[in-house]
């Protein structure tokens, strides 16, 4: 998690500015983080991102409600 949130420190999405598929892979992992109890507070950058992720209509679309905290 330092290794990705260094990186996220640097661009606003995992392979630069814009975002990717590789950013809904990695989020839809990151789903379950919230519901675990993930100390989001830890990794600031991988938290900014994670709330752009969240800001995206096509990530929200397909949203599932059992996994929204």
């Amino acid at each position: 998690m330092a290794a990705l949130d260094n990186s996220l420190s640097a661009s606003s999405f995992l392979a630069g500015d814009e975002i990717t598929i590789a950013d809904f892979a990695v989020a839809g992992m990151a789903t379950y983080f919230a519901v675990a109890g993930f100390p989001f507070e830890k990794y600031p950058a991988f938290s900014d991102w994670y709330r752009r992720i969240d800001m995206q209509d096509a990530w929200r679309a397909t949203r599932e409600p059992l996994w929204s905290a």
